[in-house]
């Protein structure tokens, strides 16, 4: 009976999406107090995780960059405001996957967003970003539990700041050497994808732990690689 009420829950959530996908969104007239945020604040707090292996101009620089993008995503309308049902159904299995150690200690937040592109993003400042086109594709509460798990790997690793680093010592190096743009840009291709390979591991393993079926998780893996 249980298996069976959660089937009905999915369907209504699934057929909810694809109406709302195919009716415009409106914009609030005004931003609801719960997703405003205070741009200053959050720019000091980023710059102070930056850590000592950046210069004030580094952490400066990242953290400009961050704010930006999230300012641009609350208030130009490329996220739901308002939406609570989808909201709260993506933060609660995000809350499912979420390790002990790592819960208070993080703010992590889904935001459903207004994107067609079968896409999903994490943001340093803890920011998941889950397109509602990728949630119509997904055949089940696994699968969106695996993309989920991804973009959380990716937040508690701190894949960003550690990519933004690995970038600023390629451009150093490569101002000291003769390497081509084209290796350069194999070099960091291949900082990426050793990134979503080991997102893609911690996924299955925070999916296994909160009793969801791998096997779903790595099937819309595949889908969407293909």
């Amino acid at each position: 009976m249980k298996k069976f009420l959660l089937a009905v829950c999915l369907f209504v959530l699934f057929y909810n999406v694809k109406s709302s996908a195919q009716s415009r969104y409106r914009f609030p007239s005004a931003i609801p107090a719960q997703y405003d945020f205070n741009a200053e604040s959050e720019y000091n707090d980023l710059v102070n995780s930056m850590g000592k292996d950046f210069t004030p101009k580094e952490a400066s620089r990242f953290s400009e960059d961050v704010v930006a993008m999230k300012m641009n995503e609350i208030y130009t309308g490329d996220v739901y405001l308002g939406w609570t049902e989808m909201e709260d159904y993506l933060n609660a299995v995000l809350n499912k996957l979420m390790p002990d150690s790592s819960k208070g200690k993080y703010t992590i937040h889904v935001y459903p967003s207004t994107s067609t592109e079968y896409n999903a993003y994490t943001m340093p400042d803890g920011s998941i970003y889950f397109n509602v086109s990728l949630f119509a594709e997904v055949d089940n509460e696994a699968g969106l539990a695996f993309i989920l798990g991804h973009e959380l790997s990716h937040k508690l690793r701190r894949d960003a700041v550690s990519t933004y680093k690995k970038r600023i010592e390629l451009k150093k190096t490569s101002k000291r050497s003769s390497e081509s743009d084209s290796e350069k840009e194999l070099i960091a291709a291949a900082y990426s994808r050793e990134n979503e390979q080991t997102a893609d591991s911690m996924a299955m393993l925070f999916c296994n732990k909160a009793g969801y079926d791998v096997r779903y998780g790595i099937g819309n893996l595949y889908k969407f690689l293909g």
